[in-house]
């Protein structure tokens, strides 16, 4: 349904798309530990540090490592947030990519 593309600020890139199945909106994202772990949410401090470690003992190694996550998006903040979407892509306003940037943080 969306792309939002990686850039070196947001250190993070995530798609929208609705499962066939079920017609279930799914935002996945993936990016930097650094900026990934702070948005998490439902993980127990315990298990955060437990992710921490393991990401640093791979980049120990020297591996490259990305952070994935899901969440799942009701279909009345969707909406919501596709009307501000929409409305910032099709205008002409000089802070347009810093305003889309905002609407990706904000759904992410």
């Amino acid at each position: 349904m969306h792309e939002f593309p990686f850039d070196s600020d947001r250190k993070r890139m995530s798609v929208i798309l609705r499962k066939r199945n079920d017609k279930k909106i799914i935002l996945l994202s993936k990016g930097a530990d650094s900026v990934m772990f702070p948005r998490i949410g439902g993980l127990s401090p315990k298990e955060l540090n437990e992710a921490d470690d393991q990401v640093y003992a791979f980049a120990t190694r020297g591996y490259r490592v990305l952070v994935i996550a899901k969440k799942v998006v009701d279909e009345a903040s969707y909406n919501k947030w596709h009307q501000k979407y929409e409305e910032v892509r099709l205008s002409f306003s000089d802070n347009k990519d810093a305003r889309l940037s905002e609407l990706y943080d904000e759904l992410e």
